[in-house]
């Protein structure tokens, strides 16, 4: 009981110190690393490269396998429409889905920059309070 108060207390602290420090600005919550986050039904973001990226895959499938809606983000595609359905093909995106919008194919346009922390793949998970990083 002794050691939960003391974690508390110093969450607390932490937080006064992030609100001090950083006002109107939201802490970025880094999620599951290890995988996918559940715990909510808001869509989720993923930031992909279309080369030379066995990670992209892996959480690629991870994603489509939650049965999650996700908007897809191809960093690399330099808003070629072609190059994206292509990708898509290779990929295998259910083009159900895509035509039910359960799942959307966007050019990148500097959102990973903004939002991934230079990490590739992420995954965001919208929630009610904006974007929030849910996986690496």
């Amino acid at each position: 009981y002794e050691r939960t108060e003391k974690e508390l207390a110093f969450q607390r602290e932490v937080n006064a110190a992030w609100k001090r420090l950083y006002p109107g600005v939201m802490p970025v919550s880094l999620g599951n690393s290890a995988g996918i986050a559940r715990d909510t039904g808001g869509r989720l973001a993923l930031f992909v490269r279309s080369k030379d990226c066995s990670t992209c895959d892996a959480r690629l499938a991870a994603v489509l396998s939650s049965g999650r809606q996700v908007d897809i983000y191809l960093v690399d595609s330099q808003g070629n429409d072609e190059k994206l359905r292509q990708w898509a093909r290779e990929h295998s995106i259910p083009a159900d889905r895509v035509r039910s919008r359960h799942i959307t194919l966007n050019h990148d346009g500097g959102r990973w920059l903004r939002f991934g922390e230079g990490r590739m793949p992420v995954v965001l998970q919208q929630g009610a309070d904006g974007w929030r990083v849910a996986a690496f």
